[in-house]
């Protein structure tokens, strides 16, 4: 019988996460409230029940609970887990059943064990019922988590090429994201970084992609929020002579290592991004790196889907290229740049782009990474450049999207206006250098009037748990 891979979040996974339990009941000094997570993998539904603890004030883990003791991780009774399909929890070939979950909290490592029974009072560990231990992958948290939350969920790609969330195919919307501010430049804080989450929620988008990984904070926010991210390492946009250069190479390995090495025990992120806009018709030495950073990204967590954003040029064809990736993401301007000898400068030219590039890859999700129009003035929507055109523009695209049921998301590029260089000018025929005006949310903090249109359109969209593409 086929095992899914699980996928166990657990948010005190930091070991210098700060949560508590109700350590001594005799006294119920702190009440920590009964809650439960479930999620469906492969058709079948996982269930995790448990108290969920808080901090309240208090120093836990190498503290309360001391490191290399067993910890029900929970309070009250055993935390519990129902699952009625087989699992692969770490190196633990799990069948169907109950089991509770305890762990050993150490300062560099975890251990996650999974006990036979269930319903004990949260003191009460016996390891002779033990089913069997995994190690656990530890890294620290920006700031304490007062309480603790547990959650389940899978990511994959069906063999007809959809985003699979839980089991259920995904037709997200989102926002790119490029850090900045008028007065801190890239250096933002937390306060800024707590305004674009809730920008994110109002505009009803469910997708975070950036050209870099995101903060630790950011991270933990998306977490906290529901919010997935499209995790991308800063090779982008690299000429494909350097790949032939053994510490280029090396230094893109390790972007993609860090990359996952620190931020993998977010839940929020969903797929691994190896480069950004490499050449269109890759070469051999681009091939060799999308190869082995494919491998790579699948060897160190093959719980998630490895994807790369490429430009959306109809030229390109078919690549063998992308063979290794379970997820082609197409930065897409039809109507906006014209593109080598004009391929993208008609937007009517859209909708038969996407069906190709799906003919190009059935096997594959496809997301579109990037779409966006420059907008900075007032005046007539065939003009380039106004806040008019912009708005022509994004319900144009958006209603494409929403005519392809096998497309498995779509990333507006970008929610918040950025600065980018002296002279950037972005297919606007007006600009206002060096700042990237695409974004729905100008840099002083004013909505544009494409954010109302964005914002009602994605409101509207069915994200997750959409209907499936049927084949006739």
């Amino acid at each position: 019988m086929r095992r899914s891979r699980f996928a166990l979040n657990l948010m005190l996974l930091a070991m210098l996460a700060a949560c508590s339990f109700a350590q001594q009941p005799e006294t119920h000094r702190y009440t920590s409230p009964e809650a439960s997570s479930s999620g469906m993998i492969g058709g079948k539904k996982i269930t995790i029940e448990y108290y969920t603890p808080s901090m309240h004030g208090r120093r836990i883990f190498g503290e309360l609970v001391p490191f290399g003791k067993v910890w029900a991780t929970g309070a009250n009774t055993a935390t519990k887990i129902t699952t009625e399909a087989p699992l692969l929890v770490g190196d633990l070939k799990l069948p169907k059943g109950s089991y509770s979950i305890w762990t050993i909290p150490g300062e560099k490592e975890w251990t996650l064990i999974i006990n036979k029974e269930t319903g004990q009072f949260h003191l009460n560990y016996n390891a002779n019922l033990d089913f069997g231990r995994t190690k656990m992958k530890v890294s620290a948290l920006p700031s304490p988590v007062e309480t603790l939350h547990i959650g389940v969920r899978s990511l994959s790609v069906s063999p007809d090429g959809h985003l699979l969330l839980n089991g259920q195919p995904t037709n997200f919307r989102g926002v790119g994201l490029h850090e900045d501010s008028l007065d801190k430049g890239s250096a933002i804080d937390n306060a800024t970084r707590d305004r674009y989450i809730a920008e994110i929620k109002d505009l009803g988008a469910t997708m975070i992609r950036t050209h870099y990984p995101l903060s630790p904070y950011l991270l933990e926010q998306a977490d906290k929020n529901g919010i997935l991210v499209w995790s991308e390492i800063p090779v982008y946009s690299l000429r494909s002579t350097y790949f032939a250069k053994r510490l280029v190479r090396h230094l893109a390995f390790q972007e993609l290592t860090d990359n996952i090495n620190d931020n993998q025990n977010h839940a929020s992120i969903a797929i691994w991004s190896v480069a950004n806009e490499l050449a269109s018709k890759p070469p051999a030495q681009v091939r060799s790196y999308l190869r082995g950073a494919a491998v790579t990204a699948r060897r160190m967590d093959p719980t998630r889907p490895v994807g790369l954003a490429t430009v959306g040029y109809p030229a390109a064809g078919c690549q063998r290229a992308y063979n290794r990736m379970q997820v082609i993401g197409v930065n897409e301007y039809f109507g906006w740049y014209p593109g080598p000898q004009g391929q993208v400068a008609d937007e009517d030219l859209l909708s038969g782009y996407l069906d190709s590039v799906h003919a190009c890859y059935p096997n594959k999700a496809i997301v579109v990474t990037e779409f966006g129009a420059e907008a900075n003035r007032d005046g007539p929507s065939d003009e380039k450049g106004t806040y008019a055109f912009q708005q022509d523009f994004v319900k144009y695209h958006l209603n494409v999207f929403a005519q392809k049921p096998w497309l498995s998301g779509a990333i507006y590029w970008t929610l918040d206006e950025f600065r980018v260089r002296p002279g950037w000018d972005g297919g606007n025929p007006k600009p206002a250098p060096p700042f990237h005006q695409k974004g729905l949310i100008s840099i002083d903090g004013t909505p544009k009037p494409a954010y109302t249109d964005v914002q009602q359109i994605y409101h509207d969209t069915t994200q997750y748990n959409a209907p499936v593409a049927v084949k006739r």
